[in-house]
């Protein structure tokens, strides 16, 4: 169950990320590199925490968070990089 979680809250966050990406240019900035810092500190940072699914960040090591920060930065430029292309196929339509 917790991967359906898992999957679902990323899906989620993907289909956030496509609806904000034009109405907040800054999100798209360096292939989504800001969106993927905001989603690994509301994600794992704040809200893991406020629901008792994690310990608080503090309880992790620091290279804990550096591999969060760089896997979620790694999904929004996927993200990114797919709206891209989908925007670039429509375009061609």
């Amino acid at each position: 169950m917790g991967v359906v979680v898992h999957w679902g809250y990323g899906i989620g966050w993907g289909v956030l990320y496509a609806a904000l990406r034009k109405r907040v240019p800054f999100l798209r900035a360096a292939l989504g590199v800001p969106f993927g810092i905001l989603f690994s500190l509301v994600g794992d940072e704040m809200m893991n925490t406020v629901m008792g699914l994690t310990a608080p960040p503090r309880a992790w090591p620091v290279d804990a968070h550096a591999r969060g920060v760089a896997a979620h930065v790694a999904c929004a430029a996927a993200a990114e990089t797919t709206c891209r292309g989908l925007d670039a196929a429509a375009a061609l339509v």
